[in-house]
């Protein structure tokens, strides 16, 4: 059985969910917060756009002789392909951030208004950060094994050498 049959079983679609006072405050609250570290996430993208800007702009600095095995026309092809992918980086990021200041600013609403729609709007925009915090997690800790078997391989295959 689905938790979604649970509650549809136990609660009656035209019922309305009381909030105290109380409840009212913590979620205000539970608001500011959110709302803290939405800021916090949108400085520390802007951040690393501006990183990913100047990897991208490196690569011009870097002098070359025109034979790609040269250091420099390597990183000259390494710096703004990182830059790229920090960017990739901040749309993934960007996106649980902006869920987050989402709920953080209709949760304060519904506080205030005492808006079941408003309310469940903000709930749906946490969900939706949590699944993408969620995911992002997952697939952090599967490219952390994958680069750890990489390792392996590659000083495996160095150490052979020898």
């Amino acid at each position: 059985m689905y938790e979604d049959q649970i509650i549809d079983t136990v609660h009656d679609e035209n019922s309305n969910l009381y909030l105290s006072r109380e409840g009212r405050e913590m979620l205000h609250k539970t608001g500011n917060w959110a709302l803290f570290f939405a800021v916090l996430g949108f400085i520390g993208l802007a951040f690393y756009v501006l990183f990913a800007l100047v990897f991208m702009g490196m690569g011009a600095f870097f002098p070359t002789d025109g034979m790609p095995t040269n250091s420099a026309d390597q990183l000259q092809y390494l710096f703004p392909a990182m830059g790229f992918f920090m960017l990739v980086v901040v749309v993934l990021y960007g996106v649980p951030v902006f869920k987050l200041y989402k709920f953080a600013t209709q949760a304060k609403t519904a506080a205030r208004s005492e808006n079941s729609e408003i309310l469940t709007s903000a709930i749906k925009n946490l969900h939706g950060h949590y699944k993408w915090i969620g995911i992002i997690f997952l697939v952090s800790v599967a490219l952390y094994f994958v680069g750890v078997f990489v390792m392996m391989g590659i000083m495996g295959s160095v150490y052979n050498g020898f």
